[in-house]
């Protein structure tokens, strides 16, 4: 087989099971690429970075060695240093490259958020349909879903979504019928002030760069109420003069059961959260 068919049911398993084989009989001679290939693609897609841009160089030299012991060449190259794309063909680099970006506001969609190159920051990607003429469950669900929030960056804003739509599940309504008047004036109001987290721009790099870090530390927060229970994940991390940075990393809510458990049960479940997400993070960067 040596052509992949789009659209059946088992493609993206197929293009998957490609690339990690690839890196994995390759593993011996293409180290770094092995890593990025098994950590850091989703699906044909992917996004990695190094501190250093001559390590950055130097990894996209070998993927593109082991891409092509695969058969296949990588393409559409964006970063967010010039540097690294100078040894790369044109045809490999994407039309909108870091050189070609004038407007502030020129983001590209990358893993469900939108980029911007140039201030190498990141934004929530906020893509609601018109405002239906009648609010219903089924519209109410369909537009929450539309939400891609994997990082927890907008959990406070989509936790109230979440906790409305468990008021709306409890009140047994059909997926056509019409909400209650104080569901709808709700959704109206969060609606409207959803657009605002365009507005809010989320660097890419944990740190500013010329930080000269002696001591970085994970630090994790949990906590719960009768609606709903979370879990959030900081970096921490002290320079050479003792100054002190700190940068959200992870965060995940969720609603809680509708039979009501007691605020330490909750408790309990949001400091289940914070293990879960402490022991991912760790288990990342070893």
């Amino acid at each position: 087989m040596t052509r992949l068919t789009f659209g059946v049911s088992a493609s993206s398993f197929a293009a998957n099971m490609a690339l990690r084989q690839n890196a994995i009989e390759h593993k011996e001679s293409h180290p770094l690429a092995y890593q990025v290939t098994m950590d850091d693609f989703y699906v044909d897609d992917c996004l990695t970075g190094r501190d250093k841009e001559e390590d950055v160089v130097q990894l996209v030299d070998e993927l593109q060695e082991l891409s092509a012991l695969g058969g296949f060449t990588l393409r559409k190259f964006k970063a967010s240093k010039q540097q690294v794309l100078v040894n790369l063909s044109k045809d490999l680099i994407d039309p909108k490259s870091t050189q070609e970006i004038k407007d502030q506001n020129d983001f590209t969609k990358v893993l469900g958020v939108e980029w911007n190159a140039d201030s190498d920051c990141f934004r929530p990607m906020i893509s609601l349909p018109e405002q239906e003429t009648q609010l219903s469950k089924r519209v109410l669900v369909s537009n929450i879903a539309r939400l891609y929030d994997v990082m927890g960056w907008c959990s406070p804003a989509i936790i109230l979504m979440k906790m409305l739509l468990q008021e709306l599940w409890e009140k047994n309504l059909s997926w056509d019928q019409p909400v209650p008047a104080s569901i709808e004036k709700t959704w109206g109001r969060w609606r409207r002030e959803l657009t605002g987290l365009r507005e809010h721009l989320i660097p890419r790099p944990y740190f500013p760069e010329p930080v000269k870090k002696k001591d970085i530390q994970l630090h994790g927060f949990c906590d719960a109420s009768e609606l709903a229970y979370a879990g959030v994940v900081y970096l921490r991390a002290v320079d050479l003069n003792e100054n002190v940075y700190v940068s959200l990393v992870m965060a995940k809510t969720k609603v809680a059961p509708i039979k009501r458990l007691s605020i330490p049960r909750l408790e309990l479940c949001s400091g289940v959260i914070l293990d879960r997400k402490s022991t991912r993070l760790n288990s990342s960067h070893q």
